[in-house]
């Protein structure tokens, strides 16, 4: 089973996998055209349509847009079933872009081509936000192990973690607005654990 088909049945059997209202969602000016990469099931979609007055969502799975287009129901919305190694847009496309989430679930040897196309489909200074979970979450460590802080989760999802050098050594070609790292504590079976998660700002060269 490849990583599409396994995202496929995971939206298949869980249904909505992502919910409750995306946080710290950045300004975004009305008009601007906006992309969201592996988009899921239209949970940050539907916040950054609503901001920006339409959004355009891609993702490989049949099954997650399914999904998203109950959630963007009413909004200006395009959904579009595509490879984050090889947008169907054309060049200087997109003001933003959206990976929040998707990047640590593509394989570490595709991420240069994601980067790449990202930035080919960004107009000069567009701006890239980027959100991925730290090697400090709490599910660091959790699944089999195939790399280098990689694992396989449950149901076969890869999933890595990030530390903030590596998020900026990854995206190449643009310059830095901000990273950050967001923690919260979670209460599961009466134990306190942390998720922990990188936040970045890029911006593509004028």
């Amino acid at each position: 089973m490849n990583d599409r088909e396994r995202w496929d049945t995971e939206y298949r059997l869980k249904g909505r996998l992502w919910g409750r209202t995306p946080h710290d969602m950045p300004q975004i000016a009305h008009g601007q055209r906006v992309l969201e990469i592996g988009c899921g099931n239209g949970k940050t979609l539907r916040a950054v349509a609503a901001s920006s007055g339409e959004a355009t969502g891609i993702d490989f799975s049949r099954e997650a847009l399914y999904h998203a287009r109950h959630a963007v129901q009413g909004l200006q919305c395009n959904l579009v079933l595509g490879d984050a190694c090889a947008l169907p847009f054309r060049e200087n496309t997109f003001h933003c872009i959206f990976l929040w989430h998707v990047l640590g679930h593509i394989d570490p040897s595709s991420w240069s081509c994601v980067v790449d196309e990202i930035r080919r489909a960004l107009v000069p200074k567009g701006g890239l936000f980027v959100r991925v979970f730290s090697t400090r979450d709490m599910r660091c460590g959790s699944g089999d192990m195939v790399s280098l802080m990689t694992w396989r989760r449950s149901g076969g999802i890869l999933t890595h973690y990030f530390t903030e050098d590596e998020i900026i050594g990854l995206v190449t070609g643009m310059d830095v607005n901000s990273v950050t790292t967001r923690e919260w504590p979670v209460r599961i079976h009466g134990t306190e654990l942390r998720r922990s998660e990188i936040q970045a700002v890029f911006e593509k060269k004028g």
